[in-house]
């Protein structure tokens, strides 16, 4: 068969969900190879030889085929076969199943096709990246800005790919110099950062929380990282919380843009204070119903509407027509 291919050869299917999996498949015993034990071989910034044939499901060819050098990272391959790459063994052979999203090259979101592909691939050589501390975090760089092209081009999820390749590089070397302990930090930093951008696109908003918890490690006066955790803590109900974050931004940065955030979270509060007095009120006076709280033409409106993508939940917010709303956290503000 092509390029020595046998029932011993290494069969992968890549997908996207929630990020990248890869099964593995014994073609003699058809046992399936979970992701955990399917560990990536060659580190980002690798550079590999690889050969490798290409056609879609029904036989017909690409016109792709050959054999290339590439840097593992920098975007020559196409995104799935590149993935396979660096999960082989030098002189392995493999047929990969490559869907979109992962048929774009350079990480631009451009397919090659819009329907799977056979890939039928042979890792010839691997050389592995540079290790000087410049080197990793040029290339952490590199990777973050990558992930920025996709994010710009609405692609949370390959912009994620993309960070976390990133944040990949700096964590694989361990023994770092106090002048590349601080750049690798800073990287490391920018990275989750974004991250929490991307994640919020995909309204994962317990995740934007964990990557703004490890920005915060890193620099705990991040305005825009306080922003940002404080947006998804408004979107997972702790107000309270949400309110200690974007006020703190604000301390620090008042051009971070929290105001309109900031407003609609006090009226949240005030919203579960008033449902609170009322059933203690309940309670004390054994009505059978909560009584009302009492609006008035003064405090019946808030002061700025509370545009969508900050309202929640079904509350009656009419009467706050004709006030523009202050300018929300910028979600593409990325660095």
């Amino acid at each position: 068969e092509y390029m020595g291919l046998d029932s011993s050869t290494w069969v992968m299917r890549l997908a996207v969900c929630a990020g990248v999996e890869v099964e593995r498949i014994d073609g003699e015993t058809g046992t399936v190879i979970p992701t955990k034990k399917f560990p990536v071989v060659h580190l980002e910034g690798s550079q590999v030889v690889v050969k490798f044939e290409a056609q879609k499901v029904d036989g017909q060819p690409l016109g792709i085929d050959g054999e290339t050098s590439a840097v593992i990272g920098e975007g020559k391959l196409i995104e799935g076969l590149e993935i396979a790459v660096t999960r082989l063994n030098v002189a392995q052979h493999a047929r990969v199943y490559v869907s979109p999203p992962l048929l774009s090259t350079g990480y631009s979101g451009n397919q090659i096709s819009d329907s799977e592909v056979i890939f039928t691939v042979q890792l010839i050589s691997s050389v592995p990246p540079p290790t000087t501390e410049d080197a990793l975090v040029s290339g952490s760089n590199k990777r973050r800005e990558q992930g920025n092209a996709r994010l710009k081009a609405n692609d949370p999820e390959g912009a994620l790919r993309r960070y976390d390749a990133a944040l990949h590089i700096l964590e694989a070397h361990t023994s770092f110099t106090a002048e590349g302990e601080k750049k690798a930090l800073q990287a490391k930093l920018l990275c989750q950062l974004n991250r929490a951008v991307a994640l919020k696109k995909l309204s994962k908003d317990a995740e934007v929380v964990a990557a703004c918890d490890i920005a915060l490690s890193i620099d705990p006066q991040n305005a825009k990282g306080l922003a940002r955790r404080g947006q998804a803590k408004f979107g997972l109900g702790q107000y309270e919380h949400a309110k200690l974050d974007l006020e703190q931004a604000k301390s620090i940065d008042p051009s971070v843009g929290v105001d309109t955030i900031l407003e609609a979270v006090s009226r949240k509060i005030k919203k579960q204070l008033d449902r609170e007095r009322n059933l203690y009120a309940h309670m004390l006076n054994g009505l059978s119903t909560p009584r009302q709280p009492a609006e008035t033409a003064t405090n019946s409106a808030p002061s700025h509407p509370i545009p969508p993508q900050y309202d929640d939940d079904d509350d009656d917010d009419s009467g706050d027509e004709g006030l523009v709303p202050l300018r929300p956290i910028a979600e593409d503000d990325v660095e």
